[in-house]
């Protein structure tokens, strides 16, 4: 699964942090939900992601992080750490599991992703599905 370009930009312009650095839950669930916005555009047929709705979704999970007192640029970098990967791949696996597709590949991804669009109105507001 991609992230999203803003994203990574944000890793690589700043410094690296510490493998175990804790995170509320609502950013892993919002930066999962915005992944898989940004795979469904990429990866997913006639799918095409609503750049002002993904930025707002972006600005959000940013200031709700500020006003916890953590540090958006830090969060962000966690993201490529071991836990951070394997909280998004959680989030990734439960979607499947959800939806009951395969573990492996685009395709599935896509059918769980077209799924949860059809139930989720927060994320369908990312992304549209054809």
């Amino acid at each position: 699964m991609r992230l999203n370009s803003i994203l990574l930009a944000t890793l690589f312009t700043t410094p690296a942090i510490a493998q175990d650095a804790e995170l509320p839950a609502f950013f892993y669930d919002q930066i999962a939900v915005i992944a898989f916005a940004t795979t469904a555009a990429s990866e997913c047929d006639r799918a095409k992601l609503r750049d002002r709705n993904m930025q707002n979704a972006m600005n959000d999970v940013m200031v709700k992080l500020a006003s916890e007192g953590i540090d958006p640029v830090t969060a962000v970098q966690a993201l490529e750490t071991e836990i951070g990967q394997a909280e998004i791949k959680s989030r990734e696996v439960a979607l499947r599991e959800r939806h009951g597709v395969g573990q492996e590949g685009y395709p599935a991804l896509c059918a769980a992703i077209k799924a949860e669009a059809k139930e989720n109105r927060a994320f369908s507001k990312l992304v549209r599905l054809r």
